[in-house]
């Protein structure tokens, strides 16, 4: 991988309606993250700030952009 996960502390609990924007819930290694904030004795954590999580970020709004110009038949998809 790109290199090492890095969740952080949260002060406040995640919302469950934004759970999606704080945490990386497929990630390989969500379970390690989650098990780290448990020993720390975090309240909450996210992973915002890490680079995993970034880049998991940019390339899913990469695909995005790709499916949508293929599923409109668009020849030139210009700069990703």
């Amino acid at each position: 991988m790109l290199t090492n996960p890095n969740p952080t502390e949260l002060v406040e609990l995640v919302d469950p309606e934004t759970v999606t924007k704080h945490r990386s819930l497929f990630c390989a290694y969500y379970d390690e993250c989650l098990e780290r904030a448990a020993e720390c004795g975090w309240r909450s954590w996210s992973c915002e700030q890490c680079p995993i999580y970034a880049f998991r970020y940019k390339m899913a709004a990469q695909y995005a952009r790709v499916t949508y110009h293929f599923a409109r038949g668009t020849e030139s998809l210009g700069a990703l």
